[in-house]
C-alpha cells in the first residue's frame, strides 16, 4: 500500500492599493490565503519608494522615501505548490513645492488680479481681511482678483499663507507666506487764497495732510508773478514781480 497526497493550490486574497505622499507611512500589508500555513513572496517594481525590490512574508509599514507608481506582485506557496499571483499598487505622490512669492505693495483702491502662486491648486489664509481679500479660500494658479482697501492714514499689511495641494488630496506643500501692504490715499488739507503786495516777499506756503510722509507737488499757471511753474514740497517765500493775482 502507498498513499498519494494531493495538496491544494493556495490562493492569495485580494490586497488593497495604497496611495500616499513622500514621507508618509504605509499601512501594514498582511497577506492571507485559503491554505493554512501558506507562505508569501513578493516583488516591487520601484524600490525608490522605500520598499525593497523583493521580499517574503507580510510587508510591514514603511516610510516612503521617493515617488512613483509601484506595482507589487505577490504570490502564495504552500506544501511546494505555487498559487496564483496578486497585483496591487503602492502609489507615492511627490510633496508639492511652492516657490517663494514676492511681497506686494499697492495703493488704496488698486485692483490686484495677477498675484501668481506658481502652483496649480492651493489653499490660502489671510491674516487681515480688511485689505479686501477674504480670510481664506482656494484657487488655481493665482489669487482671486480683489480691490485693495485702506481708508486709514498709515499703511496696513496682511500676511498671506499659501499651501499647495497635489493630485492626491492628502499631499500638501510646506506653507509659503508673503505680505500684501496697502498704502493709504494721501490728501492735502485746504489752502487759503494768498494775497501779497508787489515786490514784498511772501510768506512760506506750507502744505499738510493726514497721511504721514506725504510729498506735495504743485504747479503754477502764471509764472509772471515770480513763482516757478512747478515744484515739490512747501512753496518757499518769493518776491512777487507783478500785481497779478494767482
Amino acid at each position: 500500500s502507498f498513499t498519494i497526497t494531493v495538496n491544494p493550490t493556495p490562493s492569495l486574497d485580494p490586497v488593497a492599493d495604497q496611495r500616499l505622499c513622500v514621507g508618509q507611512s504605509t499601512t501594514d500589508i498582511n497577506f492571507s490565503s485559503n491554505v493554512t500555513g501558506a507562505t508569501f513572496n513578493w516583488t516591487n517594481s520601484i524600490p525608490a519608494i522605500g520598499l525593497p525590490a523583493a521580499g517574503s512574508g507580510n510587508i510591514p509599514s514603511f516610510t516612503t522615501t521617493g515617488s512613483g507608481n509601484s506595482n507589487v506582485v505577490a504570490r502564495a506557496e504552500a506544501n511546494g505548490c505555487l498559487g496564483g499571483i496578486r497585483n496591487f499598487s503602492i502609489i507615492v505622490d511627490p510633496v508639492p513645492v511652492i516657490a517663494p512669492i514676492n511681497d506686494v505693495t499697492v495703493c488704496n483702491g488698486t485692483t490686484l488680479n495677477n498675484i501668481l502662486i506658481g502652483f496649480p491648486s492651493f489653499s490660502w489664509t489671510n491674516s487681515n481681511p480688511g485689505i479686501g481679500l477674504p480670510a481664506s479660500g482656494s484657487g488655481v494658479g493665482m489669487l482671486p482678483a480683489f480691490t485693495a482697501f485702506n481708508n486709514g492714514i498709515t499703511p496696513v499689511s496682511a500676511t498671506i499663507t499659501v499651501t499647495g495641494n497635489s493630485n492626491n488630496p492628502g499631499c500638501f506643500s510646506a506653507p509659503v507666506s508673503f505680505q500684501i501692504t496697502v498704502n493709504p490715499s494721501p490728501s492735502v488739507d485746504p489752502v487759503e487764497h494768498q494775497f501779497f503786495c508787489n515786490e514784498n516777499p511772501t510768506s512760506v506756503i506750507a502744505f499738510s495732510g493726514q497721511v504721514p510722509g506725504t510729498i506735495y507737488n504743485w504747479t503754477n499757471n502764471n509764472t509772471s508773478i515770480g513763482l516757478a511753474g512747478s515744484g515739490t514740497g512747501n512753496i518757499p517765500s518769493f518776491t512777487p514781480s507783478t500785481t497779478s493775482i494767482n
